[in-house]
């Protein structure tokens, strides 16, 4: 049996941490029992986070990533990617896992636009580059991303999209305890 390329992953929470029912929690449990490196730091102040605090953790956390490095975001975690995939330390990552980005428009337009420092500036072109693979995973309903800008971001990211029906945000709350796609994604072979 060929072995995933994948041997450790950085789970990246989003606007005020996961919490031990989340998926994400679900998912680190999962992929330390697969054997890999599982680094799922809390963040600091994560309901007013800082962008620079966030990448100076994050860089604390995991300060080599390379091409045997998953990087998987949820909401604010995927603009949270952009800007650590901008910073030099980081040449190049295995796999980049997009989990119900928000737009930058929706953000500004919403009671949290006091998080736009981190929808300013992604390089979509430089992740493109800088990614092994990357795959965008959002539903069909999801008031922070439409369909249309979902589609628009994976054309631009050279990204496989996973279209998940009457999902929310892909959180809690839409009951997403558990995502074994997500982990299929960061196993898979090829």
């Amino acid at each position: 049996m060929t072995k995933s390329p994948i041997t450790r992953i950085l789970i990246i929470h989003g606007y005020a941490s996961s919490g031990p029912k989340h998926w994400q929690t679900w998912l680190a449990r999962e992929c330390k029992k697969a054997g890999l490196e599982t680094h799922y730091p809390d963040l600091p102040n994560p309901y007013n986070p800082d962008v620079g605090e966030w990448m100076a953790a994050l860089r604390a956390e995991l300060p080599d990533p390379d091409e045997r490095t998953a990087l998987v975001g949820h909401s604010l975690g995927c603009a949270a990617i952009f800007h650590l995939l901008k910073q030099e330390h980081v040449r190049t990552v295995g796999d980049v896992v997009l989990v119900a980005p928000a737009h930058a428009r929706n953000v500004a337009q919403s009671r949290q636009a006091y998080l736009a420092p981190f929808y300013q500036g992604m390089d979509y072109a430089n992740a493109r580059k800088k990614a092994g693979r990357i795959d965008l995973f959002v539903s069909d309903e999801d008031v922070w991303m439409s369909m249309a800008d979902s589609k628009a971001m994976a054309r631009e990211l050279g990204a496989r999209l996973h279209v998940f029906h009457d999902a929310g945000h892909l959180s809690i709350n839409a009951g997403y305890h558990t995502f074994p796609e997500v982990l299929d994604v960061i196993l898979a072979k090829d």
